[in-house]
């Protein structure tokens, strides 16, 4: 498996989650990473049906899935079925180790409104992956999500885009595209994060260090 310049890790196929591949392929940034989007059998809910599949999506279902999120224009379809290596069968492999940044899709952002979220919106492993591994990382989310990790202390990298699908895309663009050495960019927050990360940790009754680290290795 050869290095690559980001990771985007879609398992279950959600709109917010499917406009940034597309984004991805608009661009044409797909090659320049690691993209996985529907690896082994699974569920996809849109607001109207649920999609089943087993293995890779294909441009039929993706079809589909457009069709019912009035998502315009089909970048991705000369690139399905997406996965990220087809020699990796695990459900959880640490694909920090293969890039300079990650791009967080997370279970909820601010466009999937059929869904109760709580007061400040879930944070998951997806963005504790990149804070664990000490990488700079952008994620799209919800804003009371994000709100709620900066009051939490972290830096979470949104001075680059403002929270949709495409300008998250156009900021991963930008610096993989800059002169920036991303696996020493702005290692200060980066190295906060982690330290911040280590004390949530350590004080956490369910030990969230010891279950991230089950789940990304």
């Amino acid at each position: 498996l050869y290095f690559k310049k980001y990771t985007c890790l879609n398992g279950r196929p959600a709109k917010h989650r499917l406009e940034v591949i597309n984004f991805l392929g608009k661009y044409n940034l797909i090659n320049d990473g690691l993209v996985s989007f529907g690896i082994g059998k699974s569920i996809g809910a849109t607001f109207n049906k649920c999609y089943e599949f087993d293995g890779p999506i294909d441009s039929h279902t993706v079809k589909n899935m457009m069709l019912d999120w009035n998502i315009k224009d089909n970048y991705i379809e000369k690139y399905l079925p997406l996965i990220v290596d087809n020699d990796f069968k695990q459900s959880q492999v640490n694909w920090s180790k293969f890039v300079d940044i990650e791009l967080i899709t997370e279970s909820f952002s601010n466009i999937e409104s059929t869904y109760n979220e709580p007061k400040h919106g879930p944070f998951t492993e997806k963005t504790l992956r990149p804070i664990y591994n000490s990488q700079p990382f952008l994620v799209l989310c919800t804003d009371q999500t994000a709100t709620y990790e900066k009051e939490l202390g972290y830096y979470i990298f949104d001075d680059l885009h403002d929270n949709t699908p495409e300008s998250i895309v156009l900021a991963l663009k930008d610096l993989i595209n800059s002169n920036i050495d991303l696996k020493n960019y702005k290692q200060k927050e980066v190295r906060n994060n982690k330290e911040l990360f280590m004390y949530h940790s350590s004080h956490d009754i369910s030990n969230i260090y010891t279950q991230i680290k089950e789940w990304i290795n």
